[in-house]
Parts: C-alpha cells; sequence; structure tokens
C-alpha cells in the first residue's frame, strides 16, 4: 500500500481535495514502521514491576509520531513509575483521540 492509498484509508475526504504538489523524499534520517504495525507495539505500561517502555515505536493512546512520540511515551513512563512508587503523576495535555485523529 502506498502512502497516498492510507493517507485516503485514514482520512477520505482527502480523495475531493485538489493535489498542488507532490514529492516523494526517501530519508534515512528517522526510524519508520511498515504500516499496520500499530496493534503489535507494545505500550508504555507493562505487567513486570521494573519495566516500562518509551520511544517512538510504542503504542500511544493518543495520535503522535517521531519525536513527539518519543517525548510523549517517555512521560507516561515516568508518570507510571511515579504511580507505581505511590507519587503523584503529571498531568500529560493532549488532543482528543476522536473524530480524524481517532487511533
Amino acid at each position: 500500500m502506498t502512502f497516498e492509498q492510507e493517507l485516503y484509508e485514514i482520512v477520505p475526504e482527502l480523495k475531493q481535495a485538489k493535489m498542488l504538489h507532490q514529492e516523494l523524499v526517501n530519508q534515512k534520517n528517522f526510524s519508520g514502521y511498515p504500516p499496520n504495525s500499530y496493534a503489535e507495539r507494545p505500550e508504555t505500561s507493562t505487567n513486570i514491576p521494573n519495566l516500562v517502555f518509551a520511544g517512538d515505536w510504542v503504542k500511544m493512546p493518543f495520535p503522535c509520531g517521531l519525536m513527539e512520540r518519543a517525548v510523549s511515551s517517555g512521560l507516561l513512563a515516568a508518570n507510571e513509575i511515579l504511580h507505581r512508587e505511590g507519587l503523584q503523576r503529571r498531568s500529560l495535555l493532549s488532543v482528543n483521540p476522536e473524530g480524524l485523529l481517532q487511533i
């Protein structure tokens, strides 16, 4: 599946948009994951008492990617550690994952 096909699957309304410019850029300076890999990614929290995950490869409860995913998952992991230690967690604000932003 191409990026454009996947984009239209996620946001079907864009099929009606007029394409003004298209450019393919193939960079190797960031991580990439195959389409539909979301379901197999681990969540930040685990059932193992001393193990949490953070990085741009984890499953997130709200839409984000790359550096934003790495930072946000680090905050979620830190909150999980605080919670496990009986300490107060910090609020993490995000968009509501609904409508076009639904995961």
